[in-house]
Formats: C-alpha cells, structure tokens, sequence
C-alpha cells in the first residue's frame, strides 16, 4: 500500500536493510579460532536433545548478549574445552535471528528440559542463527587471559591461529560423525603416544 503523504515514504519502500545491526556475542574455545576465522561460525549448538545436552549442527549458531563470563562458565566451561576461552563479538540484525522461546516452540523442547540447560535468567540473553555467521561478521576477537577478556587482532591473532594449528597437528586427531544420531558431531581424540595438550583445556580433561 502506497502512502499519500508525499513526505512520508510508502511501507513497501522501507529497506529493512539498514536497519542497525545488534551487538551479540559467541563463546568458543582455542581449538576452533583457526576454521571460525577462516570460514565462519558454521557448527551452532542447539540444546534440543536431553541425550545429546549441546547437539552441533551446521544449520544454526548460538548467540548471547550476555557478555559476562561468569554466567557462561556452568554452560560453556564443561567438557574437555573451556569454550569461555574466546569471546567472538558479532554484529548481526535481530530481524535474522530466532529467540530461545521461538527455537523451543520450533524444535518442541519439553520445559522439564529446559531447565537443565541453564538459569532461567540467562535463556532471555540467547539466541540462535540459522545458516551461521559470515567472517566479516565479526567485529572482534578476544581472549580470557589474567582475569579479563582482552582484544588480539593482527599479528597477535595470527601468531595466535598459527600456535593453535600447530599444536593440533602435533596432539589431536578430529573426526566428524558422517551419519547416524550423532551425524556432524566433532570428536577429539590425543595421537598414540600423546598424553596431554593445552588446547584441552576443560574442566574434565
């Protein structure tokens, strides 16, 4: 419907395009910089399956406006990373992003689940981008390091990329489920005679 107001643009002319892009963060650990730098955040976590407590997929990535790290640690510092390690500032628009209410109303996670996913108050902060988020979509790295998040960009952030490479060559061996329940799901195993790596960093390595 066109306006007839000549000062007033019609509704079907708005660019929704410009409109401003929101301030959103993704916590991840040291292992994968290298490949989010490079290609992405490509393997979101969805909280759908209570036998699978953080299923990885490539169809959708999870996002927080919570930027404190001590509200993420419960979460995201379990397991054999500690994926409060890096915190990716990403600048998206809202409009492209579903909720937690609307991604348990589209995958049906039950309530009872739900509460074992996180506090209720952090579920408010959470949000979810299908099809994941582009490099040039992140505005900035930073790394936890002496009590605080602190930035690493240019030859700092490639000496830190190359480090990482380098010493998952040396220790890890990464294979990804091709089919099956756990089809997409990365495991990291040591090499025979490995017994230990920084990049294993988690509270139960």
């Amino acid at each position: 419907m066109k306006s007839t107001n000549p000062n007033k643009p019609a509704c079907n002319n708005i660019d929704t395009k410009s409109e401003p892009a929101k301030r959103f963060y993704h916590y991840t650990c040291l292992l994968w910089l290298p490949s989010i730098m490079r290609e992405g955040i490509k393997n979101g976590e969805i909280p759908v399956d209570p036998a699978i407590p953080y299923q990885q997929s490539k169809l959708a990535t999870n996002l927080s406006t919570n930027g404190n790290r001590e509200d993420q640690l419960r979460i995201w510092a379990v397991g054999c990373f500690d994926k409060t390690r890096i915190r990716l500032t990403v600048d998206v628009q809202e409009r492209e992003l579903i909720n937690y209410r609307q991604l348990r109303e589209r995958f049906s996670i039950r309530a009872k689940w739900a509460k074992l996913l996180a506090p209720i108050q952090e579920r408010k902060h959470w949000f979810y981008a299908f099809g994941g988020v582009p490099t040039e979509k992140i505005s900035g790295v930073e790394l936890w390091n002496e009590g605080r998040y602190a930035p690493i960009a240019g030859a700092d952030l490639d000496k830190l990329i190359a480090a990482i490479e380098a010493e998952r060559n040396r220790a890890l061996h990464i294979e990804v489920a091709k089919s099956g329940r756990f089809s997409g799901y990365r495991t990291v195993q040591l090499h025979n005679g490995i017994s230990s790596s920084w990049l294993l960093d988690g509270s139960s390595w």
